[in-house]
């Protein structure tokens, strides 16, 4: 199909995606392989279906999500390599703009719909697993059918907005696209004006998409792991395994292609531009071997981060002695120590084993948020918690009353909404801000400061709001926090025996803690005068708060606390 434009015109109307540029012997090599794996994937998926149509034992649950993923699998194949192969025979190379963007929408559609579906069957294998008894009544095919069509459903509605954005957008310059695909990176590069809301709104839909299911998965199966330990035959283990192991090798290739790719994701921008679309974050500048002794710290750090509050999720749903507010909210407080850590450890993994440390203009607003919103959570998670055990000790007959699961559930979504919500308006405006100049940002994440240097003009409106509203969400929990134990301290000091001072004094010391841990290193920092933290000491106390604090605080509630010490240790019962 032609691209049908005005000669004198710089608009495009169709792209021309390269491929795999090679002399054209290695096309025709690349068109037959290509050509073979397309056949047998169209083959292969299509007797799955057929035999779970054609045979009535296999009318199950799993048999019909497996149907459908084979079903999926043949058409996200179909909607890329049919015209891969084209473009391998061709000397143009052109896909239309209607073409490019229904590329780009079935593409990522299904393979949200692939992630959606892996996150269902998950779910299948820990019921049948782990309630084989309910399994029956609960997975019907009524609801086999639901989850289906909602996989669908949800896969096709998931970027369907971004899209069309997008494809409203118009397009100017060169409009070759260094892919055998429609990305949307190298598209909105090709983009006459920048849209910025776009990119943030892609990248945060495309990280909640891969991040969601993946978690749901991985709980899944520790689920099932634990109840598969638990069974004393050694064939029956293995029997319990095999019914997994196929959907595990699939989630791990799916999920460890992505996450190999994801980071690398270069930035496509005009070499006569000057205006930024990405930055570089030099973290921590140093020969290549201690990078790799970092990139090896760091990754068993954020490993072992993972696990324990990991841990400490797990044991809280696990055992109904802890479904008190007390563990529901060091729960939730896990949960948010797993994204905090999340939020930058990976990206500074990656930037530690490559040679660029570039960091996309979307990719660094988003880490940007998603730092300062879970910051912001972490700081009223730890005055509510405070809240608690100011209700636990100095009104304790009257706690039960108070502090209900209702009550309890409340706070916790109040905490996350704030969180969210509090950066969200300037965050948004700096997002809309043009940057210019150096794009160097000497730190391992997107920090406002450096960010705020590299505008093309001075905002002081914008700095004025962060320098405002950054210490409201530590002044104020922090005071709370204080005001708490203060009469905490009063009530326990007015208790007769050592004893009960010693036990009221023991719920309340793994908070303090964490407290103190955080608390100090962030006062470190923005207590010192400017002259005093340079980039070396910020980026140190940076690193203590939102990486290590993270690590230490499922030892401090396990170790310190005799219940989630039981708890856990059942828990990991083999």
């Amino acid at each position: 199909m032609k691209t049908n434009t005005p000669s004198n015109s710089s608009t495009i109307s169709g792209f021309i995606l390269l491929g795999f540029p090679c002399p054209r012997e290695g096309q025709i090599l690349l068109f037959v392989l290509f050509s073979v794996i397309y056949l047998l994937t169209v083959m292969g998926n299509g007797c799955i279906i057929c035999a779970v149509c054609w045979d009535q034992r296999l009318h199950t649950p799993m048999y019909i999500l497996l149907a459908n993923f084979s079903f999926l699998e043949i058409c996200y194949v179909t909607s890329t390599v049919p015209n891969m192969l084209a473009n391998f025979l061709s000397n143009t190379k052109v896909i239309s703009f209607s073409g490019c963007f229904l590329q780009f929408y079935f593409f990522f559609s299904l393979g949200s719909t692939e992630c959606f579906i892996l996150a269902v069957m998950a779910f299948d294998r820990y019921l049948a697993i782990c309630r084989p008894l309910h399994y029956p009544s609960f997975m019907t095919g009524h609801l086999c059918r639901i989850l289906v069509g909602s996989c669908w459903a949800l896969g096709f509605l998931w970027f369907l907005i971004p899209i069309i954005g997008i494809s409203l957008m118009s397009f100017c310059g060169d409009r070759i696209i260094d892919h055998f695909l429609c990305d949307p990176g190298p598209l909105l590069a090709l983009t006459c004006y920048r849209a910025p809301i776009i990119e943030l709104t892609s990248s945060t839909l495309s990280s909640l998409l891969l991040f969601i299911p993946f978690l749901f998965i991985m709980g899944s199966y520790a689920m099932v792991l634990r109840a598969v330990l638990k069974v004393p035959s050694a064939a029956g283990r293995q029997k319990a395994f095999s019914t997994c192991g196929s959907h595990l090798a699939v989630v791990s290739l799916f999920y460890g292609s992505v996450m190999v790719i994801s980071p690398h994701m270069k930035i496509n921008t005009p070499s006569n531009s000057s205006t930024i679309t990405g930055f570089i974050l030099l973290g921590f500048p140093c020969p290549k071997e201690e990078q790799i002794l970092l990139f090896v710290l760091f990754t068993v750090l954020y490993l072992l981060t993972l696990m324990g509050n990991g841990c400490i999720i797990c044991a809280v749903c696990w055992d109904q002695r802890l479904h008190t507010p007390m563990y529901i909210l060091l729960a939730n407080f896990s949960f948010l120590e797993i994204w905090y850590v999340t939020s930058t450890v990976p990206n500074m993994l990656a930037n530690l084993l490559s040679d660029t440390k570039v960091i996309s203009f979307s990719g660094c607003i988003i880490q940007f948020y998603f730092f300062f919103s879970l910051g912001s959570t972490e700081n009223f998670f730890l005055a509510v918690m405070a809240f608690d055990r100011y209700l636990a000790i100095c009104r304790p007959l009257h706690y039960p009353t108070i502090m209900t699961t209702h009550l309890c559930t409340k706070l916790v979504i109040n905490c996350w909404v704030f969180g969210f919500l509090w950066f969200l308006i300037p965050i948004i405006i700096v997002s809309q801000m043009s940057f210019c100049g150096d794009r160097i940002i000497d730190h391992f994440l997107c920090d406002p400061g450096p960010l705020l240097a590299h505008t093309c003009k001075k905002a002081p409106v914008i700095e004025l709001v962060f320098s405002t509203l950054s210490p409201l969400p530590l002044i104020f929990p922090f005071l709370f926090i204080m005001g708490s134990y203060a009469l905490v301290l009063r009530a326990v000091l007015k208790i007769p025996s050592a004893a009960g001072r010693k036990k009221a004094f023991s719920t309340c010391g793994s908070h303090l803690a964490v407290v103190s841990l955080f608390y100090g290193s962030v006062l470190v920092m923005y207590g010192s005068p400017t002259s005093e933290h340079e980039a070396g000491m910020q980026k140190i106390v940076t690193l203590f708060y939102s990486v290590v604090t993270p690590f230490l605080n499922p030892m401090i509630y396990s170790l310190r606390n005799k219940d989630m010490k039981t708890a856990l240790q059942k828990f990991l019962e083999i």
